[in-house]
């Protein structure tokens, strides 16, 4: 990326480009993530569509589409460069398997093509003047993608707001150096008046859409609702969800794994964690994880209340680090104080873990807030066959590149023979006859952008000694993974999908996401 470009202002564009195949006759296209098969297009031209595109492939899941990363790419673009509010954001999109038509205004063209254009995508004049300005409040022009556009002109970069040095922020300019004469913006100001196509979609009505912007707060709520239509225009057989906002109390991913604490081996770890919001200040608050035994015994370990564990980590979420960078989070940019606690909960192996809860305790005389799931609490649907976040290890090669390194996968499988306590389950792992993953890598270079799934066995790793009546299974996979499901064949040849799935591997960390 250009040093003095900027990352949201490309993932905007990216997303406007990804929405201009609607078309509001016929119903079909829109934000569908068609663009990674459009990158060839002379509409799409500019390393930038590339660099955002390596972006969002990284947020690629088996259960996250290309084009909900694109779309909330845009809601945090605006609102991690200065936009004074957050774009309202839906789910559900569904991502293109090809190439929608052609439908991108280019900066040459005559201004009745934009007009109609737009038109098609299903915005009138007035709002394509808006949406252009709303748009290009953030980023510019880069002189390796439109030499043309800078004859004349000195530098590599060409500010829409004429801010030409990052940080680039979200900038009302766009519209008010237009109106006073003093905009360096190359869109309105090339010396190749085929490239002011800035300037003819501003003047296209007199101005009279422009200066009813030059109002700042006229600006902003306008562009809160255009940039809010672009990222909702889909094809018409996508049903968008709600719009998504925060609960209250959200729980977290729940995880068990055999235990490497010290002097724990044997035991199991149940790792979770539970997300609030707006509660008061109180240094005295206490934060608990409750759990029941999975497998009765004649010597529980949890008493009828449940066993307890504290938080072991108190995290507030911020807009900015310490030093200043974004962490992505909406919850600032809605004015809500959220925090995260952590669970990491010591299990007894040969009683497991059933169901957990959570509870609040302010210790100031009112009731404590039982957070249970409407009283079903959350439930560990089983503990036959587990994944192992430490023992899994992904390693960078000698330059510091994970893509290019190591990243092996264990796998923990119950065997009943070396358990304390087995009993009978829904899913006996002494019927195994192999485990398997299935493997999901956003990281592809031909087709580029389009993940690729392959199916790989997991062999038993006699290397590690069992732990907690566990035996490992171990495979060396394409470090680009990053989400596996787990699979179980049984000895009477059929094949059960254990609820351990989505498991995210995600920079030198290995974690499970809930499906």
């Amino acid at each position: 990326m250009m040093e003095n470009s900027t990352t949201a202002a490309e993932w905007v564009r990216l997303a406007y480009h990804d929405m201009s195949t609607h078309d509001v006759n016929t119903g079909l296209g829109g934000l569908d993530a068609s663009i990674r098969f459009e990158l060839d297009r002379p509409e799409n031209v500019g390393i930038g569509m590339t660099n955002a595109m390596d972006d969002f492939s990284n947020f690629q899941s088996p259960v996250i589409s290309m084009s909900d990363a694109i779309a909330l790419g845009t809601v945090f673009s605006f609102a991690a460069c200065g936009a004074p509010y957050l774009i309202p954001y839906r789910g559900g999109r569904i991502d293109a398997t090809s190439s929608g038509p052609a439908g991108v205004p280019e900066p040459t063209q005559p201004i009745e093509t934009h007009i109609q254009k737009f038109a098609n995508q299903g915005f009138n004049k007035e709002e394509m003047i808006s949406l252009v300005a709303c748009g290009h409040a953030l980023g510019g022009v880069a002189k390796v993608d439109f030499q043309d556009m800078f004859e004349g002109r000195e530098g590599d970069f060409g500010s829409f707001t004429d801010v030409e040095a990052p940080p680039q922020m979200y900038n009302h300019s766009i519209v008010t150096a237009y109106l006073d004469g003093t905009t360096q913006n190359p869109l309105v100001v090339s010396k190749n008046q085929t490239f002011r196509s800035d300037g003819r979609i501003f003047a296209s009505d007199g101005n009279v859409t422009m200066q009813k912007l030059s109002s700042q707060e006229i600006f902003d709520s306008t562009c809160k609702s255009l940039i809010e239509r672009m990222i909702h225009t889909v094809p018409k057989d996508v049903s968008l969800t709600d719009v998504i906002l925060p609960i209250q109390n959200k729980v977290g991913l729940a995880m068990l794994s055999v235990s490497t604490d010290p002097g724990k081996e044997d035991a199991l770890l149940l790792t979770t964690s539970l997300r609030t919001i707006d509660l008061p200040d109180n240094p005295a608050r206490t934060v608990t994880v409750f759990w029941t035994d999975r497998r009765n015994s004649s010597s529980p370990s949890c008493p009828s209340s449940g066993c307890s564990s504290p938080a072991s980590s108190i995290v507030p979420i911020i807009a900015e680090g310490e030093n200043g960078e974004f962490v992505t989070s909406g919850f600032p940019f809605l004015g809500y104080k959220a925090v995260v606690y952590g669970f990491n909960a010591s299990i007894n192996a040969s009683t497991s873990v059933d169901k957990f809860w959570f509870e609040i305790d302010e210790h100031q005389g009112q009731e404590k807030v039982v957070i249970d799931n409407g009283g079903t609490k959350y439930v560990i649907e089983q503990d036959e066959v587990l994944f192992d976040p430490v023992r899994s290890v992904r390693r960078p090669d000698s330059d510091g590149d994970l893509l290019k390194g190591s990243l092996s996968i264990t796998i923990a499988q119950w065997t009943p023979q070396v358990r304390e306590n087995p009993s009978p389950s829904p899913f006996s792992s002494s019927s195994i006859s192999k485990l398997s993953l299935q493997t999901f890598n956003p990281h592809t270079q031909s087709p580029q952008f389009i993940p690729s799934i392959d199916i790989v066995d997991v062999p038993l790793d006699t290397n590690i000694p069992s732990r907690a009546g566990y035996a490992f299974h171990t495979v060396n996979i394409d470090p680009g993974n990053t989400f596996i499901d787990v699979f179980a064949d049984t000895l009477d040849g059929g094949e059960k999908a254990i609820s351990l799935k989505n498991v995210q591997v995600e920079g030198e960390l290995v974690t499970v996401v809930n499906s």
